[in-house]
């Protein structure tokens, strides 16, 4: 019992740093290997340790996982919000931003560098790979597979059934989109699909119909190019 006393007073002192401050003497901060939280209230009084705004190691939640920054696992099963730098995982959803892996049963409104999935992404934005069924993000880079895809910006290569981006100012797809339907405000790279179809063309359109208001042909099927 001494031995496990003396390894826990030695884990928490292994854990103490000193912070100067800008206006006092140097203070001992203390770094949160664990936080648990049952609701994740915003006042964190139904978390243990309460006061802990950073989380170095596991911040798990009961209901909802809300510590404001997480370096290591965040994690619920029902939900979670805050900035994590690791694995940010959820049996519903996740709110937040997140560098690394993020991943929810239902659905995420997060900013996303890295690996991002879950059956329906809202607002946000990803950066890296992504895979959902319904993408309704405002902006997403890299490579991303969805069943719909509609968002004002994306760069990268995307696979889907149907893309969709609204006409409105520089809403743009920078890239190669593969689908049956495309749908563009302005296209700069290569639709493939069975319906292609946007208001300004600078790229090529390859598929059974091809429709652009400006640049390339008004209509052409097979292929329409437009500089």
């Amino acid at each position: 019992m001494k031995k496990i006393i003396f390894l826990t007073a030695a884990l928490f002192a292994a854990c103490a740093v000193f912070a100067q401050d800008d206006d006092g003497p140097p203070a001992v901060k203390i770094f949160t290997p664990v936080r648990i939280s049952f609701f994740g209230s915003n006042d964190g009084n139904d978390s243990f340790p309460a006061s802990a705004n950073v989380v170095t190691g596991l911040d798990f939640g009961i209901f909802s996982a809300r510590t404001p920054t997480v370096y290591g696992v965040q994690l619920s099963p029902l939900s979670t919000v805050g900035q994590v730098y690791g694995i940010k995982l959820a049996g519903l959803s996740n709110i937040g931003k997140v560098y690394g892996i993020d991943l929810a049963g239902i659905g995420l409104s997060t900013d996303t560098v890295g690996v991002k999935a879950s059956v329906f992404f809202r607002d946000g934005s990803s950066c890296g790979v992504s895979a959902t069924i319904v993408n309704t993000e405002r902006y997403t880079e890299g490579i991303a597979a969805a069943g719909i895809l509609y968002t004002s910006y994306f760069d990268g290569i995307g696979v889907y059934g149907v893309y969709h981006t609204a006409a409105l100012g520089d809403s743009r797809f920078n890239g190669l989109g593969i689908g049956l339907v495309n749908m563009t405000h302005r296209l700069n790279g290569v639709q493939i699909g069975l319906v292609n179809y946007t208001n300004y063309l600078r790229g090529v359109q390859i598929g059974l119909i091809n429709v652009s208001k400006s640049g390339g042909l008004p209509f052409m099927p097979i292929m329409n190019i437009g500089f």
